[in-house]
């Protein structure tokens, strides 16, 4: 009995290390490698860029913060990645100063879903190109999220 006193808070303390050891981090970057785009799962989601090895935005919350229900940002977690690049070369049909335009990236898809509650599910879509990046929000119209 002596031991499992013991044992029992150390059990604990291993259990609650371990649930931050799990948390995943993904990282995209561009075509060129000097952007990149990492995505920490945590408490909450959050993201950082860094252009050649400088940050550019500090880690920053992601989520969504709705009028009618709870807030969409805490208790989340990644259930899938999805990489994608792009590359296509195209021209104008309307006369510029480039004959020929490339469209190249690097797309980092991430489905994430509550893990209690109302289990809501949304893609967080990041793409990075040589000179930027883009995300977006894709939320499931459905009786968990509602019409918004």
């Amino acid at each position: 009995m002596n031991k499992l006193k013991f044992s029992l808070p150390f059990i604990l303390t291993l259990l609650f290390a371990i649930q931050f050891v799990n948390a995943q981090s993904y990282t995209v970057s561009s075509p060129d490698t000097s952007i990149q785009v990492r995505v920490e799962e945590g408490d909450q989601l959050e993201y950082a860029i860094t252009f050649a090895g400088q940050t550019i935005i500090e880690k920053s919350a992601l989520g969504f913060s709705f009028k009618d229900e709870p807030d969409l940002q805490k208790n989340l977690r990644i259930i899938e990645s999805l990489p994608f690049s792009h590359r296509e070369v195209w021209t104008p049909v309307v006369k510029s100063k480039h004959a020929r335009i490339t469209d190249s990236y690097n797309e980092l898809k991430l489905v994430v879903k509550e893990k209690s509650g109302k289990f809501r599910q949304m893609d967080l879509i990041f793409r990075v190109y040589d000179d930027g990046v883009a995300f977006r929000y894709k939320l499931y119209r459905s009786e968990r999220i509602g019409n918004r």
